[in-house]
């Protein structure tokens, strides 16, 4: 009858026609929707069985740890067996192996909104390399909870990571009892770290798909740990330190994930795509940083700002000097801090007796080797000014620069890092990746804040 096939002890149910047919009963508050089976003619299970079914749902629209008390699965067997007349079992909760893959229920989670990770250094094996990260919770995370942070394979953020705030720039005073934090798009908190942050991380590693040498990966899971609780819909800052990977490849574009996790290391909030580098970014796949060949900062990369006030008005920026380590092939791109707006006139060539001031960017030693003045971005994100393609040639140690003008917004990013980031080379689908970046801290955006005026007299 077996035909010389072996038993396994376990199997795969509903799979063949005569089998028997699935069927879907729509739920009846308070309980959930189920997923029936119904046995064909000459269908039987035996005692002993092992059984395996995989079912696609739809998740419901509210977050639901698998704590909670409605987030639980049942099953029911009913069937005559030896018996005259069907026999119904008492429905059994499923329960939670030893295995923390195997659990007796699944969380639904929230979703994490605004998440933003960026890097101070950008280049392959650094070891000095403090992420910038900002995100919005959505729901509120007791104290001893956590925060996880997941990075692709061969990042490395140490078994007892390093963790501290953000400048403090970026945060905002505020009063826990007069204001409302959900939701408002300028205020941005603490992390509480456990500990002030000495006990605050622990790293750890984090299976990565597709990838055959586990033991080569390092601790590329972060688990940041709170002191206090997190607030509902409120964003976060904080800066974690992590050792690079020593190569390049595309899946570094989708392979940063934030998650927090309730004391009990339940999840809670997670994210729905990797996260951005760049606010400005409408959120979609493969827009998270990756690793460059090189990564520099001041002085072979700066930026000054003619008239820093939110005015609406464009002014000069100058972007001197821009000094590549090696020859490299366009593209090159200068990313701006969120709100600001690239809006052309964009200057390019060294000094000469045939320019006049204001057509030269001085202390340039080359001309940026275009072949025409680059053009304001034409559509979001307007803070990405594309300086060049890919088929031109840059040469290292010379000192380049370019003056355009930019839109000052009305107050610098409170939910991103707050930085001018250029990048040279490479195609980012290549295996070899970009070649060149550099970061150089933006001016603060000045401004007056709760002014009032009185009237304190009156001349006659």
């Amino acid at each position: 009858i077996f035909d010389g096939r072996v038993p396994s002890g376990r199997g795969s149910l509903g799979l063949g026609g005569d089998e028997g047919t699935w069927s879907f009963v729509a739920p009846a508050a308070p309980a959930g929707g189920r997923c029936r089976f119904d046995f064909g003619a000459a269908q039987a299970l035996f005692r002993d069985a092992t059984i395996f079914v995989a079912v696609t749902v739809d998740n419901p629209s509210d977050p639901m740890p698998r704590s909670a008390s409605g987030s639980k699965w049942v099953l029911q067997v009913a069937g005559k067996g030896e018996h005259t007349s069907q026999i119904n079992t008492t429905a059994a909760n499923f329960t939670a192996s030893a295995s923390e893959s195997l659990q007796g229920a699944v969380s639904v989670l929230g979703r994490l909104s605004e998440e933003i990770i960026f890097p101070s250094n950008f280049a392959k094996g650094a070891v000095d390399n403090w992420l910038s990260i900002f995100f919005r919770t959505e729901q509120a995370v007791a104290a001893l909870g956590s925060v996880w942070v997941e990075a692709p394979g061969h990042f490395d953020f140490g078994a007892a990571c390093e963790v501290g705030d953000a400048g403090a720039e970026y945060y905002a005073a505020y009063s826990a009892g007069l204001t409302n934090v959900s939701g408002d798009p300028a205020l941005t908190l603490r992390l509480p770290f456990l500990g002030g942050g000495s006990k605050a991380c622990r790293g750890s590693q984090a299976l990565v798909e597709g990838d055959d040498e586990q033991g080569s990966l390092g601790a590329n899971r972060a688990k940041v740990y709170l002191g206090s609780s997190l607030e509902a819909g409120a964003r976060y800052a904080f800066r974690l330190r992590v050792t690079n990977a020593r190569y390049y490849y595309p899946e570094q574009r989708d392979g940063w994930w934030l998650g927090t996790y309730s004391p009990s290391g339940v999840p809670l909030d997670g994210s729905l795509r990797s996260a951005r580098w760049n606010e400005e970014d409408l959120p979609a796949p493969a827009l998270s940083w990756a690793l460059h060949d090189f990564s520099s900062a001041p002085p072979l990369f700066g930026v000054a700002i003619a008239d820093r006030r939110p005015s609406g008005s464009a002014t000069k920026i100058t972007v001197f000097p821009i000094v590549l380590s090696v020859a490299t092939t366009g593209p090159m791109q200068i990313v701006a801090p969120a709100g600001y707006v690239w809006s052309g006139g964009v200057v390019y060539k060294k000094k000469t007796a045939a320019l006049a001031a204001g057509n030269y960017v001085p202390g340039a030693e080359a001309d940026l080797p275009l072949t025409s003045a680059p053009a304001a971005p034409s559509s979001a994100p307007f803070n990405v000014l594309a300086v060049a393609g890919s088929d031109i040639v840059f040469r290292p140690s010379v000192k380049y620069g370019l003056i355009s003008d930019i839109v000052v917004p009305s107050d610098s990013p409170t939910g991103s890092i707050n930085a001018f980031l250029l990048t040279v080379g490479g195609d980012d689908s290549a295996s070899e990746g970009p070649s060149q970046a550099a970061v150089a801290e933006a001016p603060r955006v000045p401004r007056i804040f709760g002014a009032s005026a009185r009237l304190a007299g009156r001349a006659a």
